[in-house]
């Protein structure tokens, strides 16, 4: 009796560059996807939030971040004062010039638009923060659930 030699050939590198490439992919539609998403979902007061969302895949951690370098970014997910989602905002009312404001939604105290004078007869806008529209958390909700089946679509494509 005769035993024959089978040799197995693995492909174990192969496949996992096909993964690393299929995650990559799928990390990179997904960041375009939400950033798109933030975009059209964000308010439109000057315009500058809705061109400053974008993404970064870091292809070592298997991740994508989603963002805008805008500090009113922050202020637009989470709110301010005293409408800061995790009532951490700063609780006494703060004012803002009224000569230079460029915004065309005016600051508001308590709903409403209040002007008050300083020194030397100096206008001010009173407010108490701004709601926190949550943008970047209502494009997660959206695109998220639809996430899972892009994923696989893309991996048995790319390992298959």
């Amino acid at each position: 009796m005769k035993i024959e030699t089978v040799s197995l050939e693995t492909h174990i590198l192969e496949a996992a560059d096909l993964i690393d490439s299929a995650v990559e992919q799928f990390l990179t539609e997904i960041g375009a996807l939400l950033s798109a998403d933030a975009a059209a979902m964000s308010p439109v007061d000057e315009g500058q939030l809705k061109g400053s969302w974008d993404y970064v895949v870091d292809t070592a951690e298997h991740s994508v971040t989603v963002g805008s370098n805008l500090e009113n970014a922050v202020w637009n997910e989470f709110g301010t004062g005293s409408h800061a989602t995790n009532g951490d905002g700063r609780a006494s009312p703060w004012y803002v010039p009224v000569a230079g404001y460029t915004g065309s939604r005016k600051p508001t105290y308590q709903g409403k638009v209040t002007v008050v004078y300083g020194k030397n007869g100096v206008q001010y806008y009173k407010t108490d923060g701004k709601a926190a529209q949550h943008t970047l958390q209502h494009a997660a909700d959206q695109d998220l659930p639809k996430a899972e089946q892009r994923l696989a679509a893309i991996m048995k494509r790319g390992v298959s």
